[in-house]
């Protein structure tokens, strides 16, 4: 039967404004939104036989077929709506997992009543449709949704979810254990969630695994409230009832939100009304050391007033995230939808598509080595995604750092005597002594055969490859990145997916096959040819090179025989005997161009010379010749309109069919777009009254709660920006039962305290005014409700803590 509520609670969620709010969650929820978006809703969710239904049907008024061998078989969606006309609708919505031809089943299920009285019976039959699809399974994925509309209803929806298994028995297996938890894993990780944690006072409440879920889903308790059932079940003054009495303390097991006690109707006794119910409650309640909570965490009354203010604050709080998540999810369904252009059912549709795929492929190519970064598919710069599709900025990058890295590593040894790959020169000198003689030709004696010079450059060059094969593969993978992005943004994903396996990949390979040929080339001349240069500065520096060579020579006999130090322009007087002899015959040590010293040194100055003319040469041959023009340039061909009229029809079809997976996929997109677009309609439609319903709402009734998590951690008081939001409080209601004892004054005055504001800015502080009336604020770092204590008194507008 559907009972009557006419609770406090329920009529203080009834005013205009409050409905309006709840009916755009309810439009929203309508809409299909919440197959995109998380929804604002309360779950109920507990152990096997934990209470949880009777909790459902004594918050809603519903009856349900509960008995105490019967648990919840699959997640019942309870929606209670303020309607003239008053009814019940039974609809089973499916699960995604299941085949086409079992949704269309279930879709058909949809019961209509007028006498509430069977609504048990219905139930069941909706219970059985789903059963019968999957003989054997115990419980189902799909969701029962019950929509109530009478004119007393609160606009309330919440989930009964099934329960907790410990173990498997001869009546539910481990499939169903596995199944229960991922259900409920499934609606207790969805942020926007609040979820009623039952636990029955007739089992240890460290056992009851709802208590771990709830850790895992939510670890600092925010958002969780605890609901004990049956603590009628307990023995008066047992230790077992203190421990349940310090647990509803929130004195154990810490939720922000807090604990509250309810007796459930015992089924096994019989049927009886929510009125009788909540009589049996009131009395129970009225003795014993339960009276030590205040009224505001016992009982059916209190706890719908609870839930009703909490749903309520709880979708204000997280309103702003949600139409931004929306109006986000909306866009990217748009782009979706744009890429894959208009239905494809022929041939001709198919090549269209493809060639307006291709043009604008190729306007993204062309502006990408242009340089040209206007259009949005390019990004922010200073994102990592924005800088990979910025194509001719990572190609200008890995050209430098290829200059750079063979510049530093591409001799093979240097001239020194402590650094890597290094040679001393005395060593050096005798390696060209070595290599000439064996490298000696039809030149007369005295003369050098310029292969050793050919020798040596190769030699000294030979990292030169490694390094130019290592620049080459980063391009191309760079590029192949770069594409594979351009053709994501330009046709949907699945079009996308066989376009890059038809047609980019084998091209993009072709280019990198025809990549390594050219560095062969530009390799060539280097490796088996003989050293050829033209230019003016090769023979200048090497006359240079030369001269400052003998030049040092000379100056350092010079100081050796006569102790002084030349330097032009400068006249010495010298006195003292020297040895001209010897003077004469070591300077012509220095120039005697027969000396093999003097020939190995001649020898290393044109290599040295010749390899700076060559490398820089090499660079530049590298950069033009291989990677701009035989790759850059050739990737505004790989796919435009050309490649496109040279397809064959077989191709076409393979990449631009619409297949029904990518039909689907289309409707699916529309689906959701359609919803997303609805609900950004609704919340426009309501915005005005909920924004003004936000400036007038007060956390007045709401004390905050600090201490410890549920691990022990502790939690900090406030989040600097964010104010103190729902989930952040404990509800804590003014109305005191007539046996509630006073609290002393000191308590009073605590109870009274503030929550703990962050400090102002420097700029803003001031010493708080006059308290006023708690405003929501919106900020980066999220939505909150800021307290308005007073005037900045620096001009600055209005003061916020």
């Amino acid at each position: 039967m559907l009972a009557k509520l006419n609770s406090v609670g329920l009529d203080g969620i009834k005013s205009d404004d409050q409905l309006q709010l709840l009916d755009t969650i309810d439009s929203l929820r309508s809409q299909g939104i919440h197959h995109y978006v998380s929804l604002p809703q309360i779950i109920v969710c507990g152990d096997q036989s934990s209470g949880k239904s009777s909790v459902l049907e004594a918050i809603s008024g519903v009856s349900f077929p509960i008995k105490s061998t019967i648990c919840t078989r699959f997640p019942t969606e309870l929606v209670l709506r303020k309607s003239t006309h008053e009814g019940v609708e039974l609809r089973i919505i499916p699960h995604e997992s299941r085949t086409d031809s079992q949704k269309e089943s279930l879709y058909k299920f949809n019961g209509k009543l007028n006498d509430f009285s069977d609504l048990p019976e219905l139930i069941e039959a909706a219970r059985c449709s789903m059963a019968m699809l999957t003989p054997g399974m115990s419980f189902s994925r799909d969701i029962l949704r019950v929509e109530i509309h009478g004119q007393d209803r609160p606009h309330l929806t919440m989930v009964d979810l099934p329960g907790l298994i410990h173990s498997e028995t001869k009546t539910q297996s481990a499939e169903d254990v596995s199944l229960i938890k991922e259900v409920v894993r499934s609606y207790m990780k969805e942020p926007r969630t609040i979820i009623l944690a039952v636990v029955s006072a007739k089992y240890e409440f460290s056992n009851q695994i709802i208590l771990r879920l709830a850790r895992e889903a939510d670890p600092r308790g925010h958002r969780t409230m605890g609901v004990i059932t049956k603590p009628d079940t307990l023995l008066e003054g047992s230790e077992s009832e203190s421990k349940f009495l310090t647990l509803a303390k929130n004195q154990d097991i810490e939720f922000r939100l807090g604990w509250h006690v309810l007796r459930n109707a015992d089924s096994e006794r019989g049927p009886s009304t929510l009125e009788q119910r909540d009589n049996k409650e009131a009395y129970f309640f009225s003795s014993g050391r339960w009276v030590e909570l205040p009224s505001s965490s016992r009982g059916i009354v209190s706890l719908r007033t609870r839930l009703s203010q909490l749903l309520c604050y709880q979708i204000v709080a997280e309103l702003p995230d949600l139409v931004a998540e929306i109006r986000t999810k909306a866009d990217d369904c748009r782009v979706q939808l744009e890429q894959m252009g208009s239905p494809r059912e022929n041939l001709q549709d198919q090549k269209l598509y493809l060639v307006q795929v291709s043009q604008r492929f190729q306007a993204l190519v062309k502006a990408a080595d242009e340089g040209a970064y206007h259009d949005g598919f390019f990004h922010d710069p200073m994102t990592n995604a924005g800088y990979k599709k910025r194509l001719r900025a990572i190609v200008q990058k890995l050209n430098e750092e290829f200059s750079l890295e063979i510049r530093a590593r591409g001799r093979k040894y240097t001239v020194s005597t402590s650094a890597p790959n290094s040679i001393s020169q005395k060593d050096l000198i005798d390696k060209v002594i070595g290599l000439a003689e064996r490298t000696r030709g039809r030149e007369l004696p005295g003369l050098w055969n310029p292969m050793t010079i050919s020798e040596l450059f190769r030699e000294l060059s030979s990292p030169w490859e490694a390094i130019a094969t290592k620049h080459v593969n980063r391009t191309c993978e760079a590029c192949a990145e770069f594409i594979e992005q351009v053709a994501k943004a330009t046709a949907d994903s699945v079009t996308a997916s066989s376009l890059k396996d038809v047609i980019l990949d084998p091209k993009l390979e072709k280019i990198r096959l025809g990549l390594y040929n050219n560095l062969k080339k530009v390799m060539q001349p280097h490796q088996e040819g003989h050293p050829i240069t033209y230019g003016e500065g090769f023979q200048e520096a090497l006359h240079q090179a030369q001269v400052k060579r003998v030049d040092h020579a000379i100056a350092t006999m010079i100081q050796n025989f006569l102790g002084v130090v030349t330097a032009e322009g400068q006249t010495i007087r010298v006195s003292k005997n020297v040895d001209t002899g010897a003077l004469h015959r070591e300077l012509l040590k220095t120039i005697d161009p027969c000396s093999n010293r003097h020939k190995a040194m001649g020898i290393m100055d044109h290599v040295d010379h010749y390899y700076e003319t060559a490398l820089q040469r090499f660079i530049d041959v590298v950069a033009v010749d291989v990677i701009e023009t035989s790759l850059v340039a050739e990737l505004s061909k790989v796919f435009d309109p050309t490649a496109v009229a040279m397809m064959t029809n077989e191709q076409i079809s393979l990449i631009a069919d619409e297949t029904e997976q990518r039909r689907m996929i289309r409707e699916g997109l529309q689906q959701q777009l359609h919803s997303l677009e609805e609900g950004n309609r609704i919340f426009q439609k309501y915005q005005k009254v909920v924004l003004a319903m936000m400036s007038s709402m007060s956390y007045e009734n709401y004390t905050p709660k600090s201490g410890s998590t549920m691990d022990g951690e502790e939690t900090p008081e406030r989040t600097r920006g964010a104010g103190p939001r729902v989930s952040e409080y404990s509800f804590c209601h003014e109305e005191k039962s007539a046996d509630e004892e006073t609290p002393a004054t000191e308590e009073v005055e605590e109870a009274k305290e503030a929550p703990v504001i962050e400090e102002a800015p420097a700029d803003e502080a001031m010493p708080p005014s006059e308290e006023m009336p708690a405003v929501p604020r919106y900020d980066d770092d999220g939505f909150g409700f800021w307290k308005k204590v007073g005037e900045n008194h620096n001009n600055a507008g209005s003061f916020w803590e």
